[in-house]
């Protein structure tokens, strides 16, 4: 159970970089 829930928290942390990175440059590209 704590690797399944690290697992989460770590694919929930990786969408939150990529929404943090890559939202920025779209809104600097349009």
């Amino acid at each position: 159970h704590f690797i399944f829930i690290n697992l989460f928290s770590n694919i929930i942390i990786i969408q939150v970089y990529l929404n943090v990175c890559i939202y920025p440059n779209t809104i600097n590209i349009n």
